[in-house]
């Protein structure tokens, strides 16, 4: 029996844009019973659970990801073969629970979204959570595993997850979240400061090379340096904290942990401050 299907398709995106683009799509394909193509993961096959690994399912893949480009010239074989395209941009993002959205997309025999300002309801995030972090979850190396095995050896209270990203946010808008490495200090100060009697260990995933000399007087352990390495560390840890970024936001969601968006602003940090992700967007 067909069932019908929902297509993403997105030619560009870092690894955080298009995993909470997968995530939207998956929830809602998930609460609906349509089949999920994800070939805005192109270029992460077998590095998400999702992505076939092998040499023949990486061609297939590719196959089918330009056929749905090839076919969008056809809008006649389009219509005959029930094939509609809806485009996402950040001025005109789609919102897949939007009731007219919604229709079409169930109306139609498949439908393809073209970019990743894709959004869904978050309580079918967060009803289908389980479902969705199996099939997005990063495909890990052994040693990966063992390092935050060696982490987690149960002589700290709690483990807190820091994301730095600094390289690109330097000019950003106007480095609104470019930080320097002593503001990221301070704030882990206060956590370890307010966390009572507990004993904090930080986990430090950084897009740059962080002196021995940081974070002088916290104990604190790199991650494990790789992409999905520190995809997995930081979701693995009991809060994660990080500058406005979907990699760190998708890491918390991941792991289902909470997550501090350090700021400019941000001072006297504490447990407390942390919260669920809430959304995904």
């Amino acid at each position: 029996m067909f069932k019908k299907s929902l297509v993403i398709l997105s030619p560009s995106g870092r690894l955080g844009n298009r995993l909470q683009t997968s995530a939207n799509a998956l929830a809602f394909c998930e609460e609906y019973g349509l089949k999920a193509k994800l070939y805005c993961l192109f270029g992460y096959e077998g590095k998400i659970a999702c992505t076939p690994s092998g040499a023949i399912g990486r061609f297939q893949e590719k196959i089918g990801r330009n056929f749905y480009y090839l076919i969008m010239r056809y809008p006649s074989l389009m219509a005959m073969l029930g094939i509609i395209v809806i485009n996402s941009t950040k001025r005109d993002p789609v919102f897949l629970t939007n009731e007219e959205v919604r229709k079409k997309i169930l109306d139609a025999r498949v439908t393809v979204v073209v970019g990743y300002y894709i959004y869904t309801d978050f309580s079918y995030l967060e009803k289908h959570g389980d479902a969705i972090r199996k099939k997005l979850a990063p495909v890990l190396k052994d040693s990966d595993v063992k390092h935050m095995e060696s982490v987690h050896d149960g002589q700290f209270g709690k483990t807190v997850g820091i994301h730095i990203r600094r390289t690109d946010y330097i000019d950003y808008v106007g480095g609104e979240f470019y930080f320097e490495i002593s503001h990221y200090e301070s704030v882990a100060r206060s956590v370890a400061l307010n966390a009572d009697e507990l004993k904090v260990r930080f986990v430090i995933c950084s897009d740059e090379e962080i002196s021995e000399t940081a974070f002088a007087g916290l104990d604190w352990v790199r991650g494990p340096g790789s992409m999905m390495g520190d995809l997995y560390a930081l979701s693995t840890c009991d809060y994660v904290m990080g500058p406005h970024s979907t990699f760190n936001r998708w890491s918390a969601y991941l792991g289902n942990k909470p997550r501090y968006q350090i700021s400019k602003k941000s001072e006297n940090v504490g447990f407390s401050d942390f919260e669920k992700v809430k959304k995904l967007g």
